[in-house]
């Protein structure tokens, strides 16, 4: 027990998240001290001086402690934390002193927000919480209601009452006055202090705590933090280090976690992250490109940051865009950037279904041919190899990459790629063979393109390899637009033909046999 039996000491346990709680309660008992003979110490790890042992002056504190008061709010805590480690380690002292002396005057108190902590269930518990309709009262409505609302007698009320329990304690180990007249006159004195300005003080400073707190957070989309450690000024800020941080978030158990089959925070390397990344998105290919090209937009000052990046998820095949929010620059050379992956909208259908394909199709089909098959397109062939510059090229055939997944994306949100489509797209006129192969060539070229994409957007320039890198996505290119060229012309006539069909008024024809002047004319 403490050596100074004079003093009555708190120990205060608590989480990292509540500390503006803590604060509140230091500024309480420091109340209290000051209307009696200065004799309560209230003592946490904030407490701690420079140097010392963080476990051995805890215990040495935990000794001389009169009551342990535990503040638990439910917030989210490390598996280990000291606030479970203080407790186990007081209640030893307390089972100690029942097993040596039969009795202790140790006790732990627990403010809590809606429960109890699970430990100490058995031990005074005082509520601390507040209803959403005290909330909403507002603080000075608020306090007023609470002011009026205490008790004439305060030990009805657990709040009131261990002030006072406090006090009276204080004073019995070291009195203010002697006589029992002097002993009621100054617990009186110290029952309306407790009850008109040291209660509401603190109602009052948790009103401001707990309207301040989340209740709830959901994060619904994948967030990705990117922090860049602090680097000379002769290294090119562009660069993206290998030793960078990359922290991804996402929901547990939502759909966009499985846009890198993650299901919490993981915290790797860029390195890493990249490694990671390439072995899933062997198909495409392209997302740790999206993301660098997003990242670097983000840190070049003079340019515009590059929202237009779209990736397609190893995952789960859906098309995500990716945002920067927000981008922290330090003063030491360190940056922070952060990313969400938004998921790309779905598209609604009216009407009737065959002309809403047909419809869907034609307008599709005129996008790509603006894009990619029309002289005047910026990604003409023509064009293309006009370009010089292998960093321009390569921001092209990223572009490239990038609307073409957009257009399969919207083909898939209208199911353009289903049997519906297909009957109502594909004349009668056609034979099945030959769609088979007008499709066949168009997926066979797709994935050549993408892997000579590939393969030219990983190639150095400098590389003895980087002349043949550049023919063989020139050759596929060519590849791809011949075959893109086919389906596009033959299945948007024909799309057109079905189409005029749907809008041409059915006409019924004359029942019986015509009559001579019918047929005369």
């Amino acid at each position: 027990m403490p050596e100074e039996p004079e003093m009555v000491r708190f120990f205060l346990s608590y989480a990292r998240e509540d500390l503006y709680f803590l604060q509140a309660l230091v500024r309480a008992f420091t109340s209290l001290n000051n209307i009696v003979n200065h004799n309560i110490i209230s003592f946490s790890d904030k407490d701690i001086e420079v140097g010392s042992s963080i476990n051995s002056t805890i215990k040495d504190k935990l000794v001389d402690t009169d009551t342990l008061v535990l503040i638990n709010t439910e917030t989210r805590k490390d598996v280990f934390g000291y606030t479970g480690w203080e407790f186990g380690y007081f209640q030893g002292l307390i089972d100690g002193d029942r097993k040596t002396f039969g009795t202790t005057s140790r006790r732990i108190v627990a403010f809590f927000l809606k429960h109890p902590p699970a430990p100490a269930r058995d031990t005074l518990g005082i509520d601390i919480g507040l209803e959403r309709t005290e909330l909403e009262l507002g603080r000075v409505e608020y306090l007023d209601r609470t002011t009026r609302d205490v008790p004439e007698d305060i030990t009805a009320n657990p709040f009131t009452n261990f002030m006072f329990e406090v006090t009276q304690l204080a004073e019995k180990r070291r009195p203010s006055v002697g006589t029992p007249k002097e002993k009621k006159e100054r617990a009186e004195e110290i029952e309306k202090a407790i009850k008109e300005e040291i209660y509401p003080a603190l109602r009052g400073d948790i009103y401001d705590c707990i309207c301040s707190r989340v209740e709830r957070e959901d994060l619904e989309q994948l967030s990705i933090k990117i922090e860049f450690p602090k680097r000379s000024s002769d290294i090119d800020p562009l660069v993206i280090n290998d030793d960078a941080t990359v922290t991804i978030r996402a929901k547990n158990g939502s759909v966009f976690s499985t846009m890198f089959a993650s299901e919490s925070t993981q915290c790797i390397s860029w390195k890493e992250f990249k490694a990671w990344v390439q072995r899933v998105d062997e198909p495409y290919g392209n997302v740790v490109y999206a993301i660098e090209k997003t990242l670097k937009s983000a840190i070049e000052t003079n340019e515009p940051v590059d929202n237009d990046q779209v990736i397609r998820s190893p995952g789960d095949g859906k098309l995500y865009r990716i945002i920067v929010t927000e981008h922290v620059e330090f003063f030491d050379g360190r940056r922070t950037i952060y990313m969400w992956l938004i998921p790309s909208l779905t598209f609604k259908s009216f009407g009737n279904p065959k002309t809403t394909i047909l419809l869907s199709f034609i307008v599709l089909s005129a996008k790509y041919r603006f894009l990619f098959l029309e002289k005047e397109s910026q990604f003409a062939l023509k064009k293309l190899k006009a370009i010089k510059d292998p960093a321009e090229l390569k921001g092209t055939v990223l572009a490239i990459l990038r609307e073409l997944v957009l257009i399969e994306e919207e083909s898939r949100a209208m199911d353009l790629d289903g049997s519906a489509a297909f009957l109502a797209i594909v004349s009668k006129k056609i034979k099945n063979q030959i769609v088979e192969k007008h499709m066949g060539d168009y997926q066979t070229t797709r994935k050549s393109l993408q892997a000579a994409a590939s393969g030219f957007i990983e190639i150095d320039p400098d590389s003895l390899k980087f002349s043949e890198t550049t023919e063989r996505w020139w050759a596929s290119l060519e590849a791809f637009v011949a075959a893109s060229r086919v389906v596009n012309e033959t299945y948007t006539a024909s799309a057109l033909e079905n189409l005029g069909k749907q809008f041409r008024p059915n006409i019924s024809k004359p029942r019986g046999k015509p009559t001579r002047r019918a047929a005369v004319e």
